[in-house]
């Protein structure tokens, strides 16, 4: 069993830290809880009832406490001293979630993308396991005890009973899992309910394992077999979303292995039993608490070094958690010889409190906001960025965040507009003598602030959709969005003929195209893929065009991965390095093929704006221009800096409306 822990963990680590892709390692834990801990939760409740319920639920707790605090605690204090200032009241609220086991419900709320690039991940994000274990334990604590006893009033075996409503509950909930899967994929991802199944078919063969007959051949099979799928799951893992059904490829492999049990002789076994692994198997619940926020915290630390992923990093990164581990582990075991109420229990809880408490205080303390100054040309953009490049300070790095971002967007939830919001998104007076319609993706209502600014008596109305250009290419992979975004600009499209639209602006994303598709199934040729993006925008905007309508396409600022890194207090590389990003070759050559494939459209006015976020003369994109921020996450345009360009909108808007 220790050793199935330990390769579940060492799987969990080493895809983190190499591939970036979901291993099943977390799965094969849920299955060893559900065979573990649900069989005796079930005889107890069986022999002793209700108390015996309740302290199922408190050893479900305890056993999470110690380890748990401890590592809250530290990576709180890290906050304090490492994090950049922007973050720090988000991830308190993480600390309180996560000593509170509900962190998962916070990540669905925010729909995360578990590894998802171009954003900071929070170093409290792996904690939406234990938060899914304690409430699945919980849950199917209550499943049983409720069955029992409705059992026994009704003169009925419980064990069966217990037996068929655990089958219907996890059938049920990977029926769930599939729909969820197929509609939120990211949000599915931390769904309790939707993985309940997990804990339960471990549950199941727990119950079932001690009728099982096998030789010790066909035990030894299994084994392997098991062991195959387990170190398979993360390969692939790219086939589907979990927990969807490539999620029964990881849970079956460890019934395989935990129904074989240890089969003398076989290779499985053996392997399974070798003392190093079961030695790591001991620390591996610290080793998960503790690699994912010091994964984090070298990211943060060292993006530029980190985006090559060496694999000695990498080691000595997984080798760092395991010292993390033991070194807990013992600490926790010398507090816990202090008295016989296994003191760490209470005092790690609070230190971790205490740390949600300073992580707080210290995200609370905001600095005032930037200055916003108009910026009145492409001229005085390039010397606003050399001026910032050249000082080498980059202030503004404190209102990275969803702060920074369009108002519009996140305080009057105007990006996914349909019919219902359309006529709440629209601003300006209803007697405008200019009417605007904003289509696009996120990148597009990231223009509001600049655009309502540089248009201040125009009517401008947002008909924008999250993850979805205004374009028959879509850059997420699946048909269900690919149509859904399809139906969503096909909706958009008629709006705007039906009203008396005068401009439309136009912004997508879709900065990275690697698995970008045109119609949900196949995916295009990633040499192909930009070009292909930029035609399918103009066949988008083709009943538009024919309709005389005159469209204004900007694109969105340049992506940096590792903005984040230019506002912590101390880093391994440099400042330039940290604060300035290559990207004037990309946003140039997204700029050309815009341009290329809107080239027999005279009403499509394409806009070159490599010079406002990127130095011609160095290469360079800053993080902050003059003091504002370029980008709020590392991809969305900050409200400061669109609203002070402002003037350059208006000047391409006038460009635009030209006959």
């Amino acid at each position: 069993m220790q050793g199935l822990r330990a390769i579940a963990c060492l799987l969990v680590a080493a895809y983190h830290v190499w591939p970036g892709r979901i291993s099943g390692g977390v799965d094969v834990f849920f299955v060893i809880t559900g065979f573990l801990v649900i069989p005796g939760i079930v005889q107890a409740i069986d022999d002793r009832g209700v108390p015996a319920a309740w302290r199922a639920i408190g050893r479900a707790i305890a056993r999470q406490l110690p380890m748990a605090g401890l590592v809250l605690a530290v990576v709180g204090l890290g906050v304090l001293t490492l994090w950049p200032t922007f973050s720090r009241g988000t991830i308190a609220l993480e600390v309180l979630a996560s000593a509170t086991w509900w962190q998962n419900w916070l990540l669905v709320d925010r729909a995360t993308d578990y590894l998802a690039t171009g954003t900071t991940p929070s170093p409290l994000q792996h904690f939406w396991a234990t938060s899914v274990h304690v409430q699945v334990v919980v849950a199917l604590v209550a499943l049983v005890l409720a069955t029992t006893l409705v059992a026994r009033r009704m003169g009925r075996p419980t064990g069966a009973a217990v037996v068929a409503v655990l089958s219907v509950a996890s059938l049920l909930s990977f029926w769930w899992a599939q729909l969820h899967v197929l509609a939120e994929p990211s949000a599915a991802y931390f769904d309790s309910v939707a993985r309940l199944w997990e804990f339960g078919v471990g549950a199941l063969v727990g119950l079932g394992a001690s009728r099982a007959r096998l030789t010790s051949r066909a035990r030894t099979a299994l084994g392997l077999l098991g062991l195959l799928l387990v170190l398979l799951a993360g390969r692939l893992s790219h086939l589907g979303d979990q927990p969807g059904a490539i999620t029964l490829v990881p849970v079956a492999g460890a019934l395989a292995i935990l129904l074989a049990g240890t089969a003398p002789g076989g290779l499985a076994g053996r392997l399974l039993s070798w003392r190093p692994l079961v030695a790591l198997g001991g620390l591996s619940w610290g080793l998960y608490l503790w690699c994912w926020p010091i994964l984090v915290g070298y990211r943060l630390l060292a993006p530029e070094r980190a985006s090559t992923q060496p694999l000695l990093d990498g080691i000595l990164l997984i080798v760092a958690a395991g010292v993390a581990s033991w070194a807990s582990t013992r600490l926790i075991a010398r507090i816990d010889r202090l008295g016989r109420w296994r003191p760490s229990r209470v005092s790690t809880p609070l230190v971790a409190m205490a740390a949600v408490v300073l992580v707080a205080t210290g995200g609370s303390l905001a600095s005032p906001a930037p200055a916003v100054a108009g910026v009145a040309s492409v001229q005085d953009a390039q010397a606003r960025i050399e001026a910032t490049i050249a000082e080498g300070e980059y202030p503004g790095t404190e209102w990275l965040g969803a702060d920074a971002q369009a108002p519009e967007w996140v305080v009057d939830d105007c990006l996914d507009v349909d019919r219902e919001r359309a006529d709440r998104c629209t601003y300006g007076p209803e007697d405008a003598s200019l009417h605007v319609a904003v289509v696009g993706d996120s990148h597009a209502i990231s223009y509001l602030p600049g655009l309502r600014a540089a248009l201040p008596d125009a009517r401008v109305e947002v008909l924008t959709r999250g993850m979805c250009a205004f374009s028959t290419v879509s850059s997420r992979g699946g048909e269900d969005h690919w149509a859904t975004c399809q139906a969503h600009a096909d909706w958009a499209t008629q709006r705007v003929l039906d009203g008396p639209i005068d401009l439309v602006v136009l912004a997508n994303g879709l900065q990275n195209l690697d698995d970008a598709t045109d119609d949900g199934v196949e995916a295009i040729e990633p040499s192909e893929a930009l070009a292909r993006m930029a035609e399918g925008t103009v066949e988008r905007l083709a009943p538009l065009v024919d309709a005389g309508l005159p469209v204004l396409w900007l694109d969105g600022a340049p992506p940096n991965s590792a903005y984040a890194s230019c506002a912590l207090p101390a880093s391994t590389e440099s400042v330039a390095q940290r604060c300035t990003v290559a990207r004037l070759d990309h946003m140039a050559a997204r700029a050309h093929a815009f341009s290329a494939a809107a080239a027999f459209e005279p009403s499509i006015t394409v806009v070159d704006q490599s010079g406002w976020w990127c130095s011609i003369e160095r290469g360079l994109c800053p993080v902050t221009i003059d003091g504002m921020p370029v980008t709020a996450d590392g991809n969305h345009l900050t409200w400061m800096l669109s609203t002070a360009y402002a003037p350059l909108l208006a000047r391409e808007v006038e460009v635009a409306l030209r006959p």
